[in-house]
């Protein structure tokens, strides 16, 4: 089924929620030779004021930053992972819809069309995910849902697969 790769997608994040370790390593041009250098260890000149100012920039990739604490909490990573996601899947939907639409667009079109009806269903399984991670945009989705599915001359039937998507009505104006 084509909802594998969203599943993978988030376990793969949720991994990255893991407490990782946190190891501080520099990163500066040798003065020397003119190549990049990357160590755990920062160069003779770091932290001295005086051979600084005639010294290459240090740069502190990873970890805390020198003489504080970290400023991310495990809130603001878990935002950043859901909002990882919610693009991730926004990125999949938009793929998804494309493809339909050029379906649509190409001669000899047929909705019965196994390869159509598996992009459809993973479109609406897609959503149905991303109504989960981001409510507050699911109305949004469900109008773009019937111009979509009213574009690619797509009974309102289909709208009632998604819950809260308008399914009532559509079932209701189906029926007469």
């Amino acid at each position: 089924m084509r909802i594998v790769p969203v599943v993978g997608v988030l376990a793969v994040v949720l991994a990255g929620l893991a407490p990782s370790a946190l190891a501080e390593l520099y990163r500066w041009r040798d003065p020397q030779t003119g190549t990049v250098k990357y160590s755990s260890y920062p160069p003779p000149w770091y932290g001295d004021e005086s051979r600084e100012a005639a010294a290459p920039k240090v740069e502190v990739v990873g970890g805390d930053k020198p003489g504080g604490k970290e400023t991310r909490t495990p809130a603001d990573e878990m935002a950043e992972k859901v909002a990882e996601v919610i693009r991730f899947m926004a990125q999949r939907r938009e793929q998804l819809l494309s493809r339909m639409t050029l379906a649509r667009a190409s001669a000899g079109f047929d909705s019965a069309d196994p390869a159509f009806k598996a992009d459809l269903q993973a479109y609406r399984a897609v959503t149905r995910e991303l109504d989960k991670f981001d409510p507050k945009g699911a109305a949004a989705r469900r109008r773009t849902d019937a111009r979509v599915f009213d574009n690619l001359g797509i009974e309102p039937e289909a709208l009632a697969a998604r819950p809260g998507a308008g399914g009532e009505r559509a079932r209701e104006s189906a029926r007469g």
